[in-house]
């Protein structure tokens, strides 16, 4: 297991740094956080090619304003014509062509719940609606500190309330809605699972969460995790709940099922691959999103610092907002009923050991959980394809699950994307 990434993956976290805030350092201001990310460079890859984009906006919570959508739809993918085995003196006609069935996917983009938005994650929600073929719904929420928690978390299940009204205008498999996000993103796309299933719809086929916020509690002194309700706190065994599980570059499942039944496998730049146990029975100190505490290997600041994460939990919540509520900690929910998880973490990022903790507690209550587990690689990785192998594995990965969320469907491509 790597002690600290590789040098030419430094070198980007290092280039990344460059044209990024010192969040809760000199940079203290939402607002100027932005402007500061809006005058980075542009990104200097092509974006992936999708079939079409739309924006829109649709109706917000009761109160709140419109919801603006970045909606993605793939090329035409279609059933092949049928062939007549005897064909007559007479030329037999060509059957009328149909669109595949495809999943429906509403994205949440990460950035703490204060930075980030449509354009940010534009690379990500392409590669997803080309790579899984599959109708891709971006959603712009309310960011913080001007909307606070849980504001983000009204606008994230109505954009998914929205998307299951409207899934066959969209050209989707009404069995096939996926929520996915990545960052905060995750956070809210593992929330908006948790109140579909509270509310009693719409049915989710699929939860896709990479290196998700799961517990944004401050943490107690010495950094050391909360016990979550069932008491298993983020150090966790395996998914079986028995201690550390092993660094195997092909792995298993955290619960050997899954949409797919098996985990993520791939090299990063590093050669490290992608390990597919569940979390390795090291307690979890780094502070990730609730920003306090750091120690081990997940502690060492790689892009995403304690500091940036204390300075987004207090734009999100305030002085008073609650941390320890399910709907902003997650993993402090009872998951039983939840749909099937792929869950995607980095060995050097402060959310690890929580994402990985996740897994663990929903495959404990018996949902299909596969993982994708990068241990050389940081916060943000999954939008750098471009540049590390570990990324596009991971997309790939990611891709193939959300595909086969549609009997019989299974899809990989090409890989694109930035973090934000």
């Amino acid at each position: 297991m790597p002690i600290e990434p590789a040098p030419d993956v430094l070198a980007l976290i290092d280039a990344i740094r460059a044209h990024f805030p010192d969040l809760g350092g000199a940079v203290t201001d939402a607002a100027e956080a932005r402007r500061i990310l809006a005058a980075a460079p542009e990104w200097p890859f092509e974006p992936p090619t999708v079939g079409s984009v739309e924006d829109r906006a649709i109706a917000g919570p009761t109160g709140a304003p419109d919801i603006p959508l970045r909606i993605y739809r793939p090329t035409s993918d279609l059933h092949p014509p049928m062939s007549d085995p005897n064909p007559g003196p007479e030329p037999t006609p060509e059957p009328t062509r149909s669109p595949l069935p495809r999943p429906t996917v509403v994205f949440f983009h990460g950035g703490g719940w204060v930075i980030g938005g449509l354009d940010t994650h534009d690379p990500i929600a392409r590669a997803l609606c080309r790579d899984a073929g599959a109708v891709v719904v971006s959603v712009d929420y309310r960011l913080a500190p001007e909307a606070r928690f849980p504001a983000a978390v009204d606008d994230a299940y109505a954009a998914v309330c929205w998307a299951a009204e409207h899934v066959g205008e969209l050209g989707g498999d009404p069995g096939a809605l996926v929520v996915a996000g990545d960052s905060a993103g995750g956070n809210l796309a593992a929330v908006a699972a948790l109140i579909a299933r509270d509310r009693g719809g719409p049915a989710l086929a699929l939860q896709v969460l990479v290196y998700p916020a799961t517990d944004v509690r401050p943490r107690q002194r010495g950094g050391a995790p909360h016990q979550d309700a069932s008491g298993a706190g983020a150090s966790g065994g395996g998914a079986s709940g028995g201690g550390a599980s092993g660094g195997s570059a092909s792995g298993g499942s955290a619960s050997g099922g899954g949409p797919s039944g098996t985990s993520a496998s791939g090299g990063g730049s590093s050669g490290s691959g992608a390990s597919g146990g569940g979390p390795s029975g090291t307690s979890a100190s780094g502070g990730g999103l609730s920003g306090t505490g750091t120690s081990g290997r997940q502690g060492t600041g790689y892009f995403l610092t304690a500091a940036h994460g204390r300075w987004f939990a207090e734009q999100y919540f305030g002085t008073d907002g609650d941390r320890a509520h399910p709907y902003a900690s997650p993993l402090l929910a009872d998951p039983h009923g939840l749909p099937p998880a792929h869950i995607v973490t980095a060995g050097f990022d402060l959310l690890c050991e929580e994402g990985r903790a996740y897994a663990v507690k929903l495959s404990k209550s018996g949902i299909p959980v596969t993982e994708g587990h990068y241990p050389a690689m940081f916060h943000g990785f999954f939008g750098f394809p471009e540049l590390l192998a570990d990324a596009r594995a991971a997309q790939r990965r990611v891709a193939e699950v959300i595909a086969s969320t549609v009997p019989g469907r299974k899809k990989s491509g090409g890989s694109g994307g930035r973090a934000g």
